[in-house]
């Protein structure tokens, strides 16, 4: 029996994230404080660890990250 896992997929615990910085905040350094705080927790859950690659993907990107002001 395969087993299930008890968080919602990386992908949309991502996204909820995201949604929830606010508009105009630097998104690169924002994934890196909550790349951080998954750092501080060991060992890690498979899940949780394609979410701190997500994270770092973001956190990589070349200069700030912004969500635009509508």
């Amino acid at each position: 029996m395969a087993s299930v896992s008890p968080l919602p997929p990386p992908a949309e615990i991502f996204i909820d994230w995201l949604m929830s910085v606010p508009v105009g905040a630097d998104l690169a350094a924002a994934a890196r404080n909550q790349i951080g705080l998954i750092d501080r927790r060991a060992p890690l859950h498979p899940d949780v660890r394609r979410l701190r690659m997500l994270l770092s993907a973001l956190a990589g990107s070349a200069g700030p990250s912004r969500l635009p002001a509508y």
